[in-house]
């Protein structure tokens, strides 16, 4: 009697656990749904529809699902909170474009790059030139790529 109590009780339990998960997936897959229109307007103002791209500093998913769901570019999310990336990276990995974006928990630093990779960086945030020099950002860019700030330098 015991037994079979128990074991009802974990088919409930395992139940519940399957049908939160199944209520998260669908709220995960709003994302791409509910992306901006920024991500669109980027790309449709730099003409250029593939490539690798960049985010950083972004406070939300939606710019990088943005420019992920409007492009054939490869997209990386930048994302030095690490619950907040592993949040983004869950809801990038069970979204369709689960093959065309992703997210790196870390801070930005352009060494961690290679020369001429990306054809498109966005900074969300507004960075500080004292610790990364746009010389920096330069050699991480393809010849003829394109670099947006959505707030101007301090610089500038």
């Amino acid at each position: 009697m015991i037994n079979n109590y128990f074991n009802s009780l974990a088919y409930k339990f395992n139940l519940r656990i399957v049908c939160v998960f199944l209520i998260f997936l669908s709220c995960q897959n709003l994302i791409f749904a509910q992306a901006t229109d920024q991500g669109k307007a980027i790309i449709e103002k730099i003409q250029m529809k593939s490539g690798l791209c960049l985010v950083v500093g972004a406070k939300d998913p939606l710019l990088g699902a943005s420019i992920a769901k409007n492009s054939s570019f490869y997209v990386q999310v930048v994302q030095s909170d690490i619950k907040l990336a592993d949040q983004w990276g869950l809801s990038y990995a069970t979204s369709e474009y689960r093959e065309k974006i992703g997210v790196r928990n870390a801070i930005f630093e352009s060494n961690s790059y290679g020369s001429d990779l990306f054809n498109l960086i966005v900074f969300e945030e507004q960075i500080n030139f004292d610790k990364i020099k746009l010389e920096e950002i330069i050699r991480i860019l393809v010849p003829n790529g394109f670099v947006f700030f959505k707030k101007a330098p301090k610089i500038y």
